[in-house]
């Protein structure tokens, strides 16, 4: 391996593995401070102003970076914009401005030899701790989550129409593109393979801290609607060898997942612990009929993507398909769960659930809840919040069980 590579390797350590926490606090307490201090030292027109210029630059360069694939580029090493335009096929000065807004962020390493003038041709652009996340092959990828969520041809229509949308409360996506956002997926492919990818990159980033955190070990059957490609319960069965567990999502989506199953040594042991369904989680005949008393039944980062009559629904299938059996089941739902506006416990994950819940309004009308919004929406659909886990991650499990006899 090249010296360059080797350099490189040393940002592709799996990071997502929790601190303890007591850890935990003190570091959100810092941030806490250090956020404090950012507010009190700089005047509000220039905070308000670099929110302004510098959020939504910020965020199409991160993304415009990831569509590009420059992070794969540069994994065997330094290159020039004019050598990664060429392999490309971009514009060379174009795609040097771009690097050097992003290195200017902490995106991205430069150095330009001392008797050169910086330009395309002279100043090399390398990987560092971020930008290395954005490689198809690191633990904690989140190439497909900022694909997903962030901008670009096929989804920046929506946040041109946010004042639109809090002037009328309509739906935003629908409005800028002629249709819902999971029917214009159907009719862009790439946009829904990115979408299951996106989970799955959720998962690796987040996925220790929500298995470590809650017991999970004392089901012996997961049922994990709309579940993608697997990842999760893949993890799940890893942990749980005595376990089994069922994999359900659209039939398109379980073929896939399926097939990637199939090919995957690493899973070849797991997959005889597993089962495949598919169905439609708004009609209960399809989903899964499970006979094995106390199972898990999960929907995770589901229910943000529905307004509350369509996550009634989704409530009310996954209820009628659990049955009367006794121990019952228990529903576990992985979710952001937000806190109310100006909350003395609120930390920096709260800035990034709150932007989830505008681009939730955006991308799907749906939204992401309070503890108290979740309590009325389960109750509704014949449940009993029992409790909210937070974990030390973005995400909480809200955990539920049947409220009354069908």
């Amino acid at each position: 391996m090249s010296a360059a590579a080797d350099h490189d390797r040393r940002y592709m350590r799996d990071e997502s593995r929790p601190p303890p926490w007591c850890l935990m606090w003190l570091l959100l307490l810092v941030l806490r401070l250090v956020n404090w201090l950012q507010t009190a030292m700089l005047p509000p027109a220039l905070r308000i102003a670099d929110m302004a210029f510098g959020g939504h630059s910020m965020a199409e360069v991160v993304r415009t970076t990831a569509a590009l694939g420059l992070a794969d580029q540069l994994a065997q090493g330094p290159k020039t914009a004019l050598a990664l335009a060429r392999d490309i096929g971009a514009n060379a000065e174009r795609l040097y401005r771009l690097l050097r807004f992003a290195t200017a962020h902490g995106i991205f390493t430069a150095s330009c030899p001392s008797d050169r003038q910086q330009g395309p041709e002279t100043t090399f652009f390398c990987n560092n701790r971020l930008s290395a996340c954005l490689r198809e092959d690191h633990p904690n990828c989140q190439r497909h989550v900022i694909l997903n969520c962030v901008g670009g041809q096929y989804l920046s229509g929506g946040w041109a129409l946010l004042e639109w949308g809090v002037r009328t409360g309509g739906p935003i996506f629908e409005k800028a593109y002629g249709e819902p956002f999971f029917e214009h997926c159907k009719s862009h492919p790439h946009l829904e393979e990115n979408f299951s990818k996106a989970m799955t990159d959720i998962d690796h980033s987040c996925g220790n801290s929500i298995l470590q955190d809650y017991p999970w070990t004392r089901y012996q059957c997961y049922v994990d609607i709309a579940g993608a490609y697997g990842s999760f319960m893949a993890d799940l069965l890893a942990m749980n060898p005595q376990s089994i567990g069922i994999l359900f999502d659209q039939p398109h989506v379980i073929s896939r997942a399926e097939a990637m199953w199939r090919d995957d040594p690493k899973r070849q042991a797991i997959a005889k612990r597993t089962s495949f369904a598919s169905g439609d989680f708004f009609k209960p005949e399809t989903l899964p009929c499970i006979k094995q008393a106390g199972s898990a039944w999960i929907l995770r980062q589901i229910c943000h993507d529905w307004p509350d009559q369509q996550v009634l629904q989704i409530l009310k299938s996954v209820r009628a398909a659990m049955g009367a059996a006794k121990p019952p089941c228990t529903l576990c739902l992985v979710e952001m769960v937000i806190l109310g506006a100006g909350s003395p416990t609120a930390d920096y994950r709260d800035r990034v659930r709150t932007a989830s819940d505008l681009q939730m309004m955006i991308n799907h009308d749906g939204k992401e809840r309070d503890a108290a919004q979740w309590a009325e929406l389960l109750t509704k659909a014949g449940f009993q919040l029992k409790k909210i886990i937070p974990t030390r991650s973005l995400f909480s499990i809200v955990e539920a069980v049947p409220s009354t006899e069908l």
